[in-house]
């Protein structure tokens, strides 16, 4: 688990939940004498990146986005170039090994945000402009019934977890 560490914050790096728009927020709010050369959202990502820490500032709160399970699957996929029915013999190793397929509700104590719904909310407690988030819902796959079924099957506790966040709280 990765986390920005900001002046007022740390904030949990989830990937395929905003978290280029994030970066690139953040950079431009509180780094920007190191913003010079970043001309993409992925150059911000990347330096975002070699900023980050496994652990968070203890003294500061910790926020994170939480994304729609099924979504976030759909995202990932897209995102490793994986077909939907490739990914049923390797969602296990999927899960344990690539950042985007981990759940999401292996973060603790973070408050946390509902990604469809509460972006500005998050990005006021982080102090961050809202960003544009991108559409990656271009070129995704469609699942079917019983895929999206198995998905949230496998992913019961991040189901569990976006739809406790209704308003802003703390798990």
């Amino acid at each position: 688990m990765l986390y920005y560490v900001l002046p007022n914050c740390s904030i949990a790096l989830v990937p395929r939940v905003a978290s280029m728009a994030i970066a690139m927020a953040a950079m431009q709010t509180y780094y920007f004498s190191f913003c010079g050369n970043l001309q993409t959202p992925l150059d911000y990502y990347r330096m975002m990146l070699n900023s980050t820490t496994q652990t968070p500032n203890p003294a500061l709160p910790i926020y994170q986005l939480v994304r729609d399970p099924v979504t976030r699957f759909i995202s990932a996929l897209v995102s490793a170039q994986i077909a939907p029915a490739d990914a049923v013999g390797k969602i296990g190793l999927l899960m344990q090994n690539d950042d985007h397929f981990r759940p999401q509700s292996q973060w603790q104590n973070t408050q946390a945000f509902q990604y469809e719904t509460q972006i500005p909310q998050f990005c006021a407690a982080a102090g961050l402009p809202v960003p544009a988030v991108a559409n990656d819902s271009v070129g995704a796959p469609t699942l079917t019934p019983a895929q999206t079924t198995g998905i949230q099957n496998l992913y019961a506790s991040d189901v569990s977890f976006h739809n406790s966040l209704t308003a802003v709280s703390s798990s």
